[in-house]
């Protein structure tokens, strides 16, 4: 094998595992700050919930419910679930009424020892938060579809994968 030749595949290697890391560790932070951030909102608005309910000399269920419809919030298929400490169903609330939510006791209790979890099924997003506060206790359940999200992790991979294989070829090319 020629000198020039393998001089060419060995910088074409270094380019290769530079850039496939350079680019995975973009990939995974991206990620990374998606879910911290719809676990924030979803936190949140569980919180808001359950300081709602906890309150229920002023807010009613249709009030509350009313309000988690106008909820300017980042996710489709929007759903907010409260379970007393029997796992009674105490409020229930969805974008879409045809839209259903199972929750597993075993999660309830996870996050009655854990205050707060969260946790990914039928690619939605989901936070279980235990809210405790004079009086009351009940594990809220707040979920939704982060379809922006979704969609721009799917873009960044594109061009990252559409760079990571362009800059290889430009390697071997110019090596």
């Amino acid at each position: 094998m020629p000198v020039r030749l393998k001089i060419t595949f060995v910088f074409s290697a270094i380019v290769f595992l530079i850039l496939g890391l350079a680019f995975s560790i973009i990939y995974f932070y991206a990620a990374k700050n998606r879910r911290n951030y719809i676990d924030r909102r979803l936190t949140s608005m569980a919180i808001t919930t359950g300081r709602f309910l906890s309150k229920a000399e002023t807010f009613n269920a249709a009030l509350i419910e009313k309000i988690d419809s106008l909820t300017a919030i980042a996710f489709t298929h929007k759903t907010v679930q409260a379970y007393d400490e029997h796992n009674r169903k105490i409020y229930s609330f969805n974008d879409d009424a045809e839209d259903t939510l199972y929750v597993h006791q075993k999660d309830l209790d996870n996050a009655r020892r854990r205050r707060q979890f969260y946790t990914v099924a039928n690619r939605r997003d989901l936070v279980y938060y235990h809210y405790t506060d004079v009086g009351h206790d009940f594990v809220v359940v707040a979920a939704g579809f982060d379809d922006f999200g979704r969609h721009y992790l799917n873009r960044l991979l594109f061009i990252l994968v559409m760079s990571f294989l362009a800059g290889t070829v430009m390697a071997i090319l110019i090596g």
